[in-house]
């Protein structure tokens, strides 16, 4: 979402591609921009929504500069779980990522993952399929993450 950089009047320098097929809503800036100064009820929810992207930033950024890379994988993991959720399994995460992408969400290198994720398996924590992924201790992996559910 491109909320941001029109309230602060910048330009938006992201981009994104679907990894499945979805639905786009564009909204007109200036629609946007007069219903916020006319409700203030869409504009509390606007600045929700940006307290808890930047509550997901900051822990991003202590994880990136306090965990070790496994640590970091089984984090990702689990993130992946709750976004995403299991497909009819109940073990597989519903989504299908490339070993490069599931690397630049954890902050480390191709093959880093590719043997992370190797470990994982050989550890009885994970089931690799292809681009498909079982998690078959998730308990393992919170202790690993050193995260709260």
């Amino acid at each position: 979402m491109g909320y941001r950089a029109i309230l602060l009047k910048e330009r938006f320098n992201s981009s994104a591609i679907a990894l499945e097929d979805c639905n786009v809503c564009v909204v007109d800036k200036r629609f946007f921009v007069d219903n916020l100064a006319d409700n203030k009820k869409v504009m509390f929810q606007i600045l929700s929504k940006m307290n808890s992207r930047l509550k997901i930033a900051e822990g991003q950024i202590l994880s990136m500069s306090q965990k070790r890379v496994r640590e970091r994988m089984a984090e990702a993991l689990l993130f992946l779980k709750a976004t995403y959720g299991f497909e009819e399994d109940n073990k597989t995460i519903a989504i299908k990522l490339s070993r490069e992408e599931i690397a630049d969400y954890v902050g480390t290198s191709t093959e880093s993952t590719i043997r992370l994720l190797s470990d994982f398996g050989k550890e009885g924590l994970l089931e690799l399929k292809g681009k498909k992924i079982a998690i078959l201790e998730q308990d393992k992996l919170i202790e690993i993450s050193r995260i709260e559910e």
